[in-house]
């Protein structure tokens, strides 16, 4: 009887230091992974800091468009972040039906701006899905920015989402070929496949290609998609973006 009293207490020892153990482990991996975070939090920041006084003419806009966070959305909203073609979309609840739509869009925007404002446009915002437009990062300008700087800043972008909402799925959408700045588009088109090597490295993330529907047969854009600007879609090309956005929409299950 002793002996079994023994072993008996000597296995409760055991499965005690076991599970104090376990407890320790996941203790220190989940502090690992915080500190982590932190740090790269840290670096973001040192890296947007030099971008923020070129980010303010923004900041106005994306304060009036974020006033309704905690009123607008909902877990079945799907969420429009980018640049003036989502801004623009006057038919975006009628052309992206049956899916609700709630947009978070501001002028001529680049990725630069969407990584300094996306906390600020998303927060208190529920969305189950999001998807994110920007095509004003080649533009032939001074200010141009080269495509591994726009991989920092949309994968500044994407953190931003996802610690809003961790389970959403988020869809990075193709720079759209257009006749204005067609003579950029051997840099533009290495942006998206930059962005698509993003998609294909993180989870619930997803990449949109859109060239194909707004390149005629000569590999020319389709100059009756757009607007006399030859830059922003008109009404038929709006359409033709909504039946790609919902095809990918489709495809991955909603959260």
């Amino acid at each position: 009887m002793i002996r079994w009293t023994f072993l008996l207490g000597f296995g409760v020892c055991v499965a005690l230091a076991v599970g104090i153990e376990g407890s320790t482990q996941l203790a220190a991996q989940e502090s690992g992974v915080a500190e982590r975070a932190s740090s790269q939090a840290i670096a973001d920041e040192d890296f947007l800091s030099p971008y923020r006084t070129l980010a303010k003419e923004w900041e106005e806009d994306v304060q009036r468009i974020s006033a309704t966070n905690r009123t607008e959305g909902s877990s079945d909203h799907v969420l429009l972040l980018g640049s003036s073609s989502f801004r623009l979309w006057d038919h975006v609840a009628e052309d992206m039906a049956p899916y609700p739509i709630v947009r978070r869009a501001f002028g001529g925007a680049k990725y630069r701006d969407l990584a300094i404002y996306t906390p600020t446009c998303v927060q208190g915002l529920r969305f189950g899905r999001a998807m994110v437009f920007i095509a004003n990062d080649i533009r032939g300008k001074d200010d141009d920015n080269d495509p591994k700087t726009v991989v920092r800043f949309a994968n500044i972008v994407l953190d931003a989402l996802r610690r809003e909402q961790p389970q959403a799925e988020i869809y990075l959408i193709a720079v759209t070929p257009t006749e204005a700045r067609f003579p950029y588009w051997s840099a533009i088109q290495q942006i998206n496949s930059e962005l698509e090597s993003i998609a294909k490295s993180r989870s619930q993330v997803h990449f949109v290609a859109t060239a194909l529907s707004f390149l005629d047969s000569q590999g020319q854009p389709k100059t009756e998609l757009f607007q006399e600007d030859r830059l922003h879609l008109n009404r038929e090309g709006y359409q033709q973006w909504a039946r790609l956005l919902k095809d990918a929409l489709a495809k991955s299950p909603a959260p």
